[in-house]
């Protein structure tokens, strides 16, 4: 261990630390403390943060997704700032002011902007795949300067926090885990998925294939929920300009698909695109 580490271990004894981290060790399941420099357990696994203000907390086996590359972030960071999804983000903050105050997760992040106007005003971990989104999210999130903001990468399949320690777990464009959030949600939690509907981004399909993919369909149905709410959030988005029709196609899973063909958009001059989201509710029974 590194000199500055077991410093670090000795003042958690003396209250030298700023207090415990939301989030547990991935190595040994025990909890860990928020230090100067990083993280920290009492066995001594130790985790750097990065000058942005997220910890990696990604050990083990390889994931099973691949995060999104600095490109993905970088595109839908410039794509949201324009308010394009805002609409989306506004069903979101209403239903966290409903919720019983605790632990927020946003499982699933990317930069961070679902999550700023939530996150300041209650207990947040926020995870990610990707480096790059972490990053991006520590920054706009401001999790070196927040005592109630952390942000981490880790996996959703495998989320380094406590069973039963979460209140509110927000779900955005990120994949179903369901052993996981029943496993995090207290009794009474509530989880909040949004998901691409049927038409969204269909006029961006249907330029960038042959063939445009078909959305499978919802289950709403999950092992230890209810449904308390479904709402399909959908509207026509006027771009600004065609650099704004590339930025949504290079933020999107789109942009790694072989069969897509992203220059065509350029000689499209597509302005109008559906916006089209699912958004349920569940709580934990």
């Amino acid at each position: 261990m590194r000199p500055e580490r077991e410093k670090d271990i000795k003042n958690t004894e003396t209250g030298g630390v700023r207090r415990p981290s939301l989030f547990r060790c991935p190595v040994c399941g025990e909890g860990l403390l928020r230090t100067e420099s990083g993280l920290v357990c009492a066995n001594g696994h130790s985790f750097d943060r990065a000058r942005s203000g997220y910890v990696n907390l990604l050990t083990g086996r390889p994931p099973r997704l691949e995060g999104d590359t600095r490109e993905m972030v970088a595109a839908r960071s410039a794509f949201l700032e324009k308010g394009y999804y805002a609409a989306l983000r506004r069903e979101l903050e209403s239903i966290s002011v409903g919720t019983p105050e605790g632990v927020l997760l946003d499982a699933g992040c990317g930069e961070g902007w679902f999550l700023e106007n939530i996150a300041p005003a209650r207990h947040t971990a926020a995870l990610d795949l990707s480096k790059f989104a972490a990053s991006a999210a520590a920054k706009r999130l401001g999790a070196r300067e927040r005592e109630n903001v952390e942000v981490a990468v880790a996996s959703v399949y495998d989320m380094p926090l406590a069973s039963g320690g979460v209140s509110l777990i927000l779900s955005v464009f990120a994949p179903w885990c369901g052993a996981e959030f029943r496993r995090l949600l207290g009794k009474g939690g509530v989880l909040a998925v949004a998901v691409p509907g049927a038409e969204h981004l269909a006029e961006l399909k249907r330029i960038i294939y042959d063939r445009p993919p078909h959305p499978e369909p919802k289950e709403h149905r999950h092992e230890g929920f209810e449904l308390a709410e479904e709402k399909r959030v959908t509207y026509r988005i006027e771009l600004e300009s065609a650099e704004d029709a590339l930025e949504l196609f290079r933020m999107t899973p789109h942009s790694r698909s072989g069969e897509a063909h992203p220059e065509r958009i350029a000689s499209s001059d597509v302005r109008t695109v559906t916006a089209d989201f699912d958004l349920a509710v569940y709580r934990r029974v």
